[in-house]
């Protein structure tokens, strides 16, 4: 009987023991991923800055690092941004669709993902992409770019009253989108609204 639980308890501690082993491999294979991620997150910063100065080939050598040193979501979206600067489309769509591959919801990537419906006037699609965008995350400057493209889209499908109001958050303040104010004084003019057409257009007089 003694021996049945020496046995046992040899069993038990060693099951224990393999546990913690296992439990510090995962710790370790987790800490590398962090590294790996933060390291490709500091790269895609320096691909971006390098793509704002138009240096789009130097911008696609971060993004290409960044996808090899951490193939995520985010490294993904932005070599899709590379690509899509560049022109090439097909390039992009691919990034795009393997960065919503592996998180769906994730806010840049649906709002290329809308960028590129919209310039194949897919206007249905691009409203649902920019929607899963905004309601999942998009902040700040992404946002306001967003809704502005969304309301582009719902102007095509003549939803008059939600382009309005997307174009009006979207825009704010900001005078640099004009063929956006443009959409916008001339979906006022369609719905009667002479008044704020009419603001619109003083606005974008007094932007050229």
């Amino acid at each position: 009987m003694t021996g049945n639980r020496s046995t046992a308890t040899r069993l038990t501690l060693a099951a224990m023991g393999k546990m913690r082993r296992t439990g510090l491999v995962l710790l370790g294979m987790m800490a590398v991923a962090a590294i790996h991620a933060q390291d490709a997150r500091l790269l895609i910063a320096q691909g971006d800055s390098l793509l704002a100065a138009d240096k789009a080939q130097k911008a696609m050598e971060k993004f290409n690092a960044a996808v090899k040193e951490a193939p995520t979501a985010d490294s993904y979206a932005a070599r899709a941004r590379g690509t899509y600067y560049m022109g090439k489309y097909d390039k992009s769509l691919l990034d795009m669709d393997a960065a919503l591959k592996i998180d769906s919801l994730h806010p840049q990537a649906n709002y290329q993902r809308a960028l590129y419906a919209f310039r194949t006037d897919d206007n249905a699609a691009t409203v649902q992409y920019c929607t899963r965008a905004l309601d999942h995350g998009a902040k700040a400057a992404l946002r306001q770019h967003l809704l502005v493209l969304r309301g582009e889209a719902e102007a095509a499908l003549t939803d008059n009253a939600k382009a309005i109001a997307d174009l009006k958050e979207g825009l704010g303040d900001r005078l640099e989108d004009l063929p956006a104010l443009k959409t916008l004084a001339r979906l006022y003019d369609a719905t009667g609204d002479n008044a704020a057409s009419l603001s619109v257009l003083e606005t974008l007089c007094a932007a050229a």
